[in-house]
């Protein structure tokens, strides 16, 4: 056997090593447990999408040694991995969105802490004259209302334990329920850590904790996932409708 021959036996193997990595592929990121970062989770997937695309890389190999040496020697292994590369690649054509779905409709405690402590707000507001907190004190003064400190603190922010959510401090002293257009007004968002954190459109970009968004939470006291890029087109610096001149 020349030395090309050997070459492309040796080839053929690895091409059909390489279309059948799809399958295990899917068991790898089938069998993760929740990653407990963000950050940690993109590395999972990073890796899974490497070997994914081993299968029609190997199914290619396979078939451009079938062509060239085909006429000489035959190869199982390089004419078996071009149908297992095929079938790999379209294994994960049709898994790959179910798995990739099923991570992103997870549901977000990072999203269920910001309803929590923006309706905090509100029922403190409720009960100091329609005021909001001040912005050095409302990690305290909404414990009475959460009941738990960990609500300060999102699960996918690697340092637990200072609170990372931020404060839009325009808001803060000031009357609640007047506010114009309060379903577009920030009122809390994923920030750098930080006790009482207060922020500000100054503070764009926000961290990337989730990727490419941020949990928003807004005057109103629902809670949205915003683009992260989007987060400028919010409302930061609300207006309050002027009192009215009392008659004389």
């Amino acid at each position: 056997m020349t030395i090309g021959s050997r070459l492309a036996k040796a080839l053929s193997i690895v091409a059909l090593v390489l279309a059948c990595s799809g399958p295990f592929g899917l068991v790898y990121i089938g069998c993760q447990a929740p990653a407990n970062s963000h950050r940690e989770e993109r590395k999972r997937w990073a890796v899974a999408e490497i070997i994914f695309l081993a299968s029609p890389a190997g199914a290619l190999l396979g078939a451009s040694i079938h062509f060239w040496y085909r006429r000489r020697h035959r190869f199982r292994y390089a004419d078996a991995s071009v149908p297992v590369g095929i079938a790999s690649s379209l294994a994960i054509l049709v898994m790959f969105p179910m798995f990739a779905q099923s991570r992103d409709s997870r549901p977000s405690i990072c999203y269920s802490n910001e309803k929590q402590l923006v309706l905090g707000l509100l029922q403190y507001a409720q009960d100091y004259d329609d005021r909001l907190p001040l912005h050095n004190s409302w990690n305290d003064a909404l414990f009475p209302y959460t009941k738990n400190a960990s609500t300060l603190m999102c699960p996918e922010e690697e340092y637990q334990k200072v609170p990372s959510y931020g404060f839009n401090g325009v808001l803060a002293g000031r009357t609640i329920t007047p506010i114009k257009d309060s379903s577009n007004v920030v009122t809390l968002i994923d920030s750098t850590t930080g006790r009482n954190r207060e922020v500000s459109l100054r503070d764009f970009p926000f961290p990337d904790r989730h990727g490419t968004h941020v949990n928003v939470a807004f005057a109103d006291g629902h809670v949205k996932v915003v683009q992260a890029n989007r987060v400028r087109d919010l409302i930061w610096n609300p207006e309050w409708p002027k009192k009215k001149a009392g008659k004389k």
